[in-house]
């Protein structure tokens, strides 16, 4: 099967009155309920994720308001389990399920998406992904280096020819020195960089300013591409020419810094295009957990797999 829909929605409006299957994060930050907490929404099955419980008072506001709206916690330990129970009863050949990445890890997100396309040969997919947006706060200044960069699961690590180079598009973040230190690694052949242009126009001016020398570089090489964060059909798009481009010539590696929505939009390409692999650095688990209060900007996509 292939992606033969991809669209922009509006969230909550265009989200389905009723799904088999709502996949929300439990955590710390209070944007975690922010969708579903304003959505009127039917579903056979609603689970919660939790990577870390904590004791701030915004844990348990998110928890109460969770439980209330009808989910099911479930450690991630278990998720593949508690998804494989919630289609076991269901009796037709096609899923409806909406996913509200706000916050979930990179790691979490890739073994999520890599169930859901797993099901694709037997099963018509039909997904909503929800994403909302943070206030912004400055990015913390001792964040942990770069002590490994791997795939980001397996099923995302690509299909690399030893006869061609690899080549690499990174989606930058407002993290300080992670993606520089990641491409100096991979030392690849062709070097492409993706520039989110947020609602928050301060997460751009982050951007840039965190990574001025790779963001000067690109330019000079006119291989800086500027993307629309609340426009996930027309970076798919973006994306789509250029994986689609390099993996004539070369290995593409994905790696998403940045808005989750981004990281999103790499493990879709990687579905559609096996060659290009999704790889991720360290440090995301070991980044202190603060609340993330909701910014009221919410962007939405589906994607029908057919």
């Amino acid at each position: 099967m292939t992606i033969q829909l991809f669209q922009n929605i509006r969230v909550p409006e265009d989200l389905p009155a009723a799904a088999d299957l709502i996949v929300a994060s439990l955590s710390v930050e209070s944007r975690c309920t922010n969708v579903f907490g304003k959505a009127s929404l039917s579903a056979r099955t609603r689970l919660a994720i939790v990577e870390h419980e904590s004791p701030l008072p915004s844990f348990a506001e998110s928890e109460s308001c969770l439980q209330n709206l009808d989910f099911a916690k479930v450690n991630e330990t278990v998720l593949e389990a508690a998804l494989e129970a919630s289609i076991a009863s269901l009796e037709k050949a096609s899923l409806d399920a909406i996913v509200d990445i706000s916050c979930m890890s990179r790691e979490v997100m890739a073994r999520l998406f890599a169930w859901f396309l797993k099901l694709t040969p037997s099963i018509e997919l039909n997904l909503y992904v929800c994403y909302s947006l943070a206030e912004f706060s400055a990015p913390p200044t001792d964040f942990p280096p770069n002590e490994y960069i791997a795939p980001v699961a397996s099923r995302f690590a690509g299909w690399p020819s030893a006869s061609q180079p690899t080549s690499l598009v990174v989606g930058l973040g407002y993290e300080p020195h992670k993606a520089e230190g990641a491409a100096e690694f991979l030392d690849a052949s062709e070097q492409w960089l993706f520039v989110p242009n947020s609602p928050i126009r301060e997460f751009r001016d982050a951007v840039e300013q965190n990574n001025e020398g790779l963001v000067e570089r690109a330019r000079r090489s006119n291989r800086l591409v500027e993307y629309q964060l609340d426009d996930p059909a027309g970076t798919y798009g973006q994306l789509e020419l250029l994986v689609s481009d390099l993996s004539r010539r070369s290995n593409p590696v994905l790696l998403p810094f940045g808005p989750k929505m981004f990281f999103t939009l790499s493990l879709l390409q990687s579905y559609e295009h096996a060659q290009a692999g999704v790889w991720a650095v360290s440090g995301e688990r070991t980044a202190p957990a603060v609340d993330r209060r909701a910014s009221g900007c919410v962007i939405g996509f589906q994607a029908k797999f057919q």
